[in-house]
């Protein structure tokens, strides 16, 4: 272990607690900062809110709710393969690990039931649903999935129940009224929605963006 040392060799206890001081002062910065990013990922802008021509439909009215499937590791691992399974984690894009077949080859949406209760991701391409993971089909082509997912998630999160065990079940979910853009007839807007999805992803690019910033100033080492 290197300590600091004075003109005579001897232990200088006065550039120790120094250098302590500047330790402390640098972590409580990064605290800080992990603070200001949990604040940043945390604002919802809602660019619908004075927006008259919208209506409020259940979720169970426009899209089909599919059920979680119980693959565990353990049946994964006896069948790899090349095709996600997503589960309830938010770790690794959701990815619970690859198996050799798959239930769906399509776009939808899954929301997290269990433990990171809310999270809504769009999934494509050939995959299956795994535990604590739903799915929602569109029961209407004019549905804008990115739309929908910046629109739902913060309402699915204020809909989770229990404290330490979160969860949002179907019989919840079913239920959630979300707000969507509608034309002149009272048809889902196509257009509308996919011009409100672009401003969301400005938003969420703007947001990782600065967290991006803030990670560079938190790993920054300094020499004493």
């Amino acid at each position: 272990i290197k300590l600091p040392v004075g003109v005579d060799k001897k232990i200088d206890f006065l550039a120790q607690n120094q250098i302590v001081e500047k330790i402390d002062f640098i972590e409580e910065i990064k605290l800080k900062i992990e603070n200001y990013k949990k604040q940043i990922n945390e604002i919802h802008i809602d660019i619908n809110a004075n927006n008259e021509n919208t209506k409020l439909i259940k979720v169970k009215d426009i899209f089909e709710i599919l059920g979680e499937e119980n693959l565990t590791k353990t049946y994964i691992n006896s069948n790899k393969g090349k095709y996600p399974v997503y589960s309830g984690q938010i770790e690794n894009g959701g990815v619970f690990g690859y198996i050799k077949n798959y239930k769906y080859d399509e776009v939808i949406l899954t929301w997290v039931t269990y433990g990171n209760s809310g999270h809504v991701r769009k999934r494509s391409g050939k995959f299956s649903v795994g535990r604590n993971n739903c799915g929602l089909r569109p029961l209407d082509k004019n549905l804008d999935l990115d739309y929908i997912r910046f629109i739902a998630e913060p309402i699915f999160k204020n809909n989770v129940k229990g404290e330490k065990q979160k969860s949002l079940p179907q019989s919840i979910v079913k239920n959630i009224e979300i707000q969507i853009p509608v034309d002149s007839s009272g048809n889902v807007d196509l257009q509308a929605q996919q011009e409100i999805a672009k401003k969301y992803k400005k938003i969420k690019d703007i947001k990782s963006a600065i967290n991006l910033e803030l990670d560079k100033i938190s790993s920054t080492e300094i020499d004493f």
